[in-house]
């Protein structure tokens, strides 16, 4: 962030890959004069306790890690539903090097489970 600062680039977003970066950013924003949501808006992710005490108030993304997490189990308990998974990325690779594009979803659970995921 203080690299981005020093250089001058334009910008009116920061958006962090967990909270704890996005308060760090608001931070040197602050440090720096910037005004935080006014000039810059910032975003993390993961929705943790900690953002609750980040000033001015952290936008944040939440993440349902126990929802995930039985997904998860779900899908390896169904693994033989699933046979052209296996254990390494590298050997899903299509011919022209990129990976298959995404597989309907055969356990009936799981695939309820994932659209109201989707559908919010």
């Amino acid at each position: 962030m203080r690299r981005l600062l020093a250089s001058r680039a334009g910008f009116g977003a920061v958006v962090a890959a967990t909270d704890i970066v996005a308060a760090g950013a608001i931070q040197a924003l602050r440090e720096e004069g910037i005004q935080v949501p006014d000039d810059v808006t910032t975003a993390g992710y993961d929705d943790i306790t900690t953002a609750l005490d980040v000033y001015p108030a952290l936008t944040t993304v939440h993440v349902p890690h126990e929802e995930l997490g039985r997904a998860a189990v779900g899908l390896a308990l169904h693994r033989e539903e699933f046979p052209e998974t296996g254990t390494s990325s590298s050997a899903h690779m299509s011919s022209s090097g990129t990976p298959p594009g995404p597989r309907p979803m055969t356990c009936p659970a799981c695939a309820r489970r994932a659209e109201s995921w989707i559908d919010g």
